[in-house]
């Protein structure tokens, strides 16, 4: 969570709380499905969770400002996200307990 909130203030958004209460779910649940499949840290978990939604919010831009058709944004952002999953957490670097220092 706190990666997304840094996230949008670098970008100059600013989340509202109520939009901060309804990511946290999403997150939560999403860092809790990567730590039991991937065997990673909790904080490796919700890094990766995080950058995921951020994923998804710029390929929505991309669709919302007709950049790109609906369906090849969902084509792209499923893909993107699933390799970025796969390739940030099968490194035996980030298992549980031997995340870097």
């Amino acid at each position: 969570m706190l990666f997304v909130i840094l996230q949008t203030k670098l970008s100059g958004r600013k989340l509202k709380r109520t939009v901060r209460q309804r990511l946290g779910p999403f997150i939560e649940f999403w860092s809790r499905q990567m730590e039991e499949e991937f065997a990673v840290d909790p904080a490796v978990a919700e890094s990766v969770a995080s950058a995921m939604l951020s994923a998804a919010d710029i390929f929505a831009r991309s669709w919302h400002a007709k950049r790109l058709p609906k369906r090849e944004v969902d084509a792209l952002c499923t893909e993107f996200v699933l390799a970025g999953i796969h390739a940030a957490l099968r490194s035996s670097r980030y298992r549980r307990g031997l995340a870097a220092e």
